[in-house]
């Protein structure tokens, strides 16, 4: 949290945030120990924008897989809200 620290303004509290969030999220898991469970938190291991998706197809590489698992995540979530259909969230 050291190279989040800020002077002045709200950020000033960011570790204090950070450790409420980390500890409303995982409970009595997020301790000191474990540096507030953040090796919990999904990292991003490589670039998943469109742009970058379109030059990897253009190379000859895509993970379509991937895209397509995840768009019809989405198509589904959205058809399910816009029906009004929120009673098992």
């Amino acid at each position: 949290m050291q190279h989040n620290y800020q002077e002045a303004g709200w950020w000033v509290h960011y570790p204090e945030y950070f450790v409420s969030l980390m500890k409303a999220w995982y409970g009595d898991a997020a301790t000191v120990e474990n540096d507030y469970a953040f090796n919990y938190l999904p990292k991003v291991v490589e670039d998943h924008s469109d742009l970058a998706m379109f030059v990897t197809m253009k190379d000859g590489k895509p993970n379509l897989e991937r895209r397509t698992r995840c768009a019809s995540i989405w198509h589904w979530l959205r058809l399910h809200l816009l029906a009004g259909n929120d009673a098992f969230f």
